[in-house]
């Protein structure tokens, strides 16, 4: 298990004030509210978030996405890696969240320094097309071979 979260909820508490749900509703839904007692009193394990981000992915696939915006916010107020790089995904197509790609770029920056093998790929796109970052191609290439030495096949492609 990870560790405990005991402060989860303020986390959670400050992450919505600095990331915008675009479909937001007053809606109170029990999986928040069970994701984050679960965080706050027992902790969470790797498979359990993999679990959850992959639910979250079915209910955006369902247009529910008050829902999985709350359960992601969550999610990546615990730090946890693959919540913290599903939230810069979504701050760059702007469906759960407002579009915000300068924060997406900052999160995905942050994740790379623990050479996180999706996340080097995703920033090495950044600086391929420009954005936010003024354009790179020798940096987006070194992203892009480190990405596919970790094991992205996606990442090939764009090397040659």
């Amino acid at each position: 298990m990870e560790t405990n979260n005991q402060s989860i909820i303020q986390n959670f508490v400050d992450i919505q004030e600095v990331y915008t749900i675009r479909h937001q509703t007053n809606e109170n839904f029990s999986t928040v509210k069970f994701w984050l007692m679960q965080i706050k009193y027992s902790g969470y394990s790797k498979k359990m978030m993999h679990k959850v981000i992959h639910y979250i992915l079915q209910l955006k696939e369902k247009s529910r996405y008050t829902e999985a915006a709350q359960l992601l916010l969550v999610s990546a107020a615990t730090h946890d890696a693959l919540a913290l790089h599903v939230l810069a995904r979504e701050l760059i197509f702007g469906i759960l969240f407002e579009k915000n790609e300068a924060a997406a770029f900052g999160i995905l920056t942050n994740l790379s320094e623990k050479e996180y093998p999706e996340v080097l790929c995703d920033l090495a796109y950044f600086y391929q097309h420009g954005i936010v970052i003024q354009k790179d191609k020798k940096q987006a290439r070194r992203y892009y071979e480190k990405a596919a030495s970790l094991g992205v096949t996606r990442a090939k492609k764009y090397i040659n």
